[in-house]
């Protein structure tokens, strides 16, 4: 099942679709977790505004609370994400490492 999702929405006052972009964007280079900085870099956002979308994000169950200042994707998160193409593919899952 996909979210769908319009470009009027947000998440914590972020458009969703800038949100998911990131998502998408850290998985393209197989990397499966971030920091606060590396979200406040890519989104251009200040702390407070970062800190609140990663409390959103991870109230929605789409990341994990951090460990050792990282945050990961959980497989609501994960499933977020993929590319609407690709979901709909039989067999089709997101490997995790």
């Amino acid at each position: 099942m996909t979210l769908q999702i319009r470009s009027a929405d947000t998440i914590s006052g972020i458009p969703i679709k800038k949100v998911r972009g990131f998502f998408r964007h850290l998985v393209s280079w197989h990397q499966h977790s971030f920091d606060l900085s590396r979200l406040r870099e890519h989104l251009s956002l200040d702390q407070e505004s970062a800190l609140a979308l990663a409390t959103e994000l991870e109230t929605r169950g789409y990341i994990k609370p951090p460990q050792n200042g990282a945050y990961t994707f959980t497989d609501t998160g994960r499933n977020w994400f993929v590319p609407p193409r690709l979901a709909k593919l039989p067999g089709r899952r997101l490997r995790t490492h």
